[in-house]
């Protein structure tokens, strides 16, 4: 009889426990479920990145203008004739002298003497240095090739000779062809005489007589009696009319017309005034 009493107890305190962890249990998943679902929600604050007001800013990218190409701003041409290369015993050939400036922009633009050419009616003709015309150094220059190594504004000297008259049209510089603006004709004074009331033999202008017909050469002759004299020249020679010489020395400008002339010797008559 205990034995079941005692048995009844366990079985109803087992009962009681059980009923006690259910318990304990709901209410701890009530507050478990009341605490989440009223705690707030963590919403995230967007952040955003601040601009800093010392930063350097890049310039805006610029566009650089090709340079222009080197070009030929003037060109001039020289011709001396057979008979006038003779005059000057330089054999007996036609000399065209080129003195050509130009505008050197770019040191990748060469102007050195190969690079330029004559262009005549019959076609184009590579161009030398000046060697033999150069030669009358009071009127003509050497090619130089120092200044084939300077950029701005360059003058070249260069020639051609030919066993034939050529009709030269235009200067080609790298490929394009520029016009020439002025030809000039080379004349031959070999000597000079002064006739009439003063008799006189003088030597020629310059190197070797060879007197481009845009220049003038100065004639000057001492120890003559002073006064006024009279003038009187072939018709292509530029000279005043009348001098006076004065302190015994005679001093006068000389010009040429644009003509090959040769004058081998070039006489000149003064006539004392009245």
């Amino acid at each position: 009889m205990t034995s079941l009493v005692n048995y009844a107890i366990i079985i109803a305190l087992a009962i009681i426990l059980a009923a006690g962890a259910s318990l304990v249990y709901v209410i701890y998943s009530h507050s478990a479920t009341t605490q989440t679902a009223t705690a707030p929600p963590i919403i995230p604050t967007p952040t955003s990145t601040p601009t800093p007001t010392n930063a350097t800013s890049k310039p805006p990218a610029t566009t650089t203008q090709p340079q222009a190409s080197s070009r030929v701003i003037y060109a001039a041409v020289y011709i001396a004739t057979p008979e006038v290369i003779q005059c000057a015993n330089l054999g007996k050939k036609y000399y065209y002298y080129f003195n050509i400036t130009v505008e050197r922009t770019r040191p990748e633009d060469p102007v050195t003497h190969y690079v330029f050419k004559a262009v005549t009616a019959n076609g184009t003709l590579q161009l030398n240095t000046a060697s033999i015309l150069s030669l009358e150094r009071d009127y003509f220059k050497q090619y130089d090739l120092n200044a084939t190594q300077r950029l701005g504004v360059v003058n070249i000297y260069l020639e051609l000779e030919s066993d034939k008259p050529l009709d030269v049209k235009a200067v080609s510089y790298l490929g394009v062809n520029y016009t020439i603006n002025k030809y000039v004709y080379i004349a031959c004074i070999g000597k000079i005489w002064l006739r009439g009331d003063i008799n006189l033999n003088l030597t020629r202008p310059g190197t070797l007589g060879l007197v481009p017909a845009d220049r003038t050469f100065t004639l000057v002759v001492r120890n003559l009696p002073n006064g006024r004299y009279k003038i009187t020249a072939p018709p292509d020679v530029v000279i005043p009319s009348e001098v006076v010489i004065n302190n015994n020395t005679l001093s006068m400008s000389v010009g040429l017309i644009n003509k090959p002339l040769v004058y081998n010797p070039l006489i000149l008559e003064l006539k004392k005034a009245q």
